[in-house]
């Protein structure tokens, strides 16, 4: 039986915009790894919006290292990562095995308790970051024309989700996150 706090995310927010990564950084954040589809570019189009481009390339100055890990394919992905600068994107992923987001750390020079994984889904992005150890932002998908089988999946992550926030209310903070995550380092290290 799958515990279900590996389905929930460190914190929920309502887009990529929405977090605080010069926060992050003070508190030792060295890298993001951001889930491409939905998260960075809708599904329909392998053109980031411009507004993304900026932010991800003005991320990428600061000292973060960032990182693109997607299931989509290489061409897919490599056209996408031509838009942005000093990132690495690892293609054909498939999150949520964890070999591939633990390669982008090693290209990255990053680890899982220095690294931040961003993306819009529960049984990939969250549960592969999960696995890691490492720290976890959902955010709300870019659109909503996605497949069928997505929306299936969709509904039953609305109700992990509706469970996550009933049960976080006041915990769905980027700094509570950070504060559980050196709980539970200090927990494994006292082990």
């Amino acid at each position: 039986m799958i515990k279900m706090n590996i389905l929930y995310p460190s914190v929920y927010l309502d887009s990529i915009y929405s977090i605080d990564f010069e926060y992050l950084r003070a508190k030792g954040v060295r890298g993001v790894i951001f889930d491409v589809d939905n998260t960075l570019v809708p599904l329909n189009t392998d053109e980031p919006d411009i507004r993304i481009v900026e932010f991800v390339n003005e991320l990428a100055k600061t000292g973060l290292s960032v990182g693109l890990v997607s299931n989509s394919g290489k061409k897919r992905v490599e056209l996408i990562k031509r838009k942005f600068n000093n990132v690495t994107a690892i293609s054909n992923a498939m999150k949520p095995f964890k070999s591939k987001v633990l390669k982008a750390m090693e290209i990255m020079g990053t680890n899982s308790c220095n690294t931040v994984l961003v993306g819009d889904q529960i049984f990939t992005d969250v549960l592969v970051a999960n696995r890691c150890s490492m720290m976890t932002i959902l955010v709300k998908p870019l659109t909503r024309k996605e497949p069928i089988y997505m929306k299936l999946k969709r509904g039953v992550e609305r109700r992990i989700l509706n469970r996550y926030t009933r049960l976080n209310k006041e915990k769905n903070t980027i700094e509570s996150a950070i504060k559980r995550k050196k709980e539970i380092l200090r927990n494994d290290i006292d082990e």
